[in-house]
């Protein structure tokens, strides 16, 4: 379709989005990396992208432009809990006003909750990606913030708007638990790295990397459960653990420590995306112990990387992600979870060659091309539906 102007209202990190900015001219957003990356990608096609975003850092609209593409900032309240007793009122109404105010062809909304309804609410063409199950959350994060967020989603399916899943597991999970009887679009998250030219020579040594945060649902126990049964094959392994809450002096690291699971162990804590990068590149192995994921950025960074992976069997939409790039088994099991590794440690051609699977698939389904067509022809079905 010919470019026009599409306004992406979700998550989103401001130094992330523009490559040429003087960075200290701009301010934290909330992450978002799949927006971030999309607007990129959607900007090198031609297109005018305005990217709306929320951050508690500022107290009215903050904009910054460059080229064709422009960020803008909204308010958002610090505490969540204030946000959750009234849905987001106040965010989503300041959403929609700049919503309104651009007047974009189209609206593509992402995540179902506050992004999404300030879209639908503004009465332009809108398509909305779901980039997690709100039941599913729910089941692993019992709090009353779940339960808002859970409520929010249902009134977007209650408006029925065109839906796109970002992995066939999460278009599933949609059709179960939401009662989702439309059609649903599978459209993955762009890679954040461009695939590794080249084959990958494995690294020195043999070097295990997880990222991840210590939440019960990425299920990080269990890797350091499992990392004492690895040492017993490889005493020179080493796991290196990467992102919040895994720093040495985090409570994770202190209950690991309680329970004399230290050895071979490396806290890196949260690093910035250039950092994570070289951590990655320099893994035999990325073990993935996530008990649930929709699809998994880490993954699409591996892949690109040539690294191979270890990941859940039943970790929703893990299996799909990584097809033929990676070994899949129970991470419940710190016992499985070892077998697994020391199978992958101690046989390197096979970590070359899943390496190479997965570059040539983030080359095939996660490139910004790749995912940027099939988008295309997403604007293109929801602007001739619209009257």
């Amino acid at each position: 379709m010919i470019p026009g102007h599409v306004l992406l209202c979700g998550p989103a990190e401001p130094a992330q989005v523009f490559d040429c900015a003087d960075q200290h001219e701009l301010l934290p957003g909330l992450g978002g990396v799949p927006v971030n990356l999309l607007a990129r990608a959607l900007a090198s096609r031609g297109w005018q992208v305005t990217v709306v975003s929320t951050s508690p850092d500022v107290a009215e609209p903050w904009r910054h432009r460059e080229a064709n593409v422009e960020i803008v900032l909204v308010p958002e309240r610090v505490r969540a809990r204030e946000r959750a007793l009234d849905f987001f009122k106040i965010e989503r109404r300041a959403l929609t006003d700049e919503i309104r105010r651009q007047r974009p062809d189209l609206v593509h909304a992402h995540w179902t909750y506050e992004f999404a309804l300030a879209a639908l609410t503004s009465g332009l063409p809108t398509l909305v990606t779901a980039h997690d199950a709100p039941l599913t959350i729910l089941r692993h994060l019992r709090d009353p913030y779940r339960v808002a967020r859970l409520a929010m989603a249902l009134w977007v399916r209650a408006k029925r708007p065109p839906l796109t899943a970002v992995s066939p597991y999460l278009a599933e999970q949609w059709r179960r638990e939401m009662g989702w009887r439309r059609d649903i679009a599978i459209i993955p998250n762009i890679t954040p790295f461009g695939p590794h030219d080249g084959m990958r020579d494995n690294p020195p040594g043999r070097r295990v990397v997880t990222v991840a945060d210590n939440g019960r649902l990425k299920n990080v126990r269990a890797a350091l459960e499992a990392w004492p049964i690895v040492l017993r094959s490889f005493p020179d392994a080493e796991l290196h653990l990467v992102g919040h809450g895994l720093g040495p002096s985090e409570d994770l690291a202190l209950w690991a420590d309680h329970r004399s699971l230290q050895q071979q162990i490396f806290w890196h804590g949260p690093v910035d995306r250039a950092e994570v990068k070289k951590v990655i590149e320099s893994a035999t192995a990325l073990l993935h112990p996530s008990l649930e994921e929709s699809q998994g950025m880490v993954l699409l960074e591996a892949m690109a990387l040539g690294v191979a992976i270890v990941g859940g069997a039943t970790s929703g939409g893990v299996p799909w992600t990584i097809g033929n790039a990676g070994v899949l088994t129970d991470v419940r099991s710190p016992a499985e979870i070892a077998t697994t590794v020391i199978d992958l440690l101690g046989d390197p051609d096979r970590c070359r060659n899943l390496g190479e699977v997965g570059k040539r698939r983030v080359a095939d389904v996660f490139s910004p091309e790749a995912v940027a067509n099939a988008y295309e022809e997403q604007y293109a079905t929801v602007l001739r539906r619209t009257p």
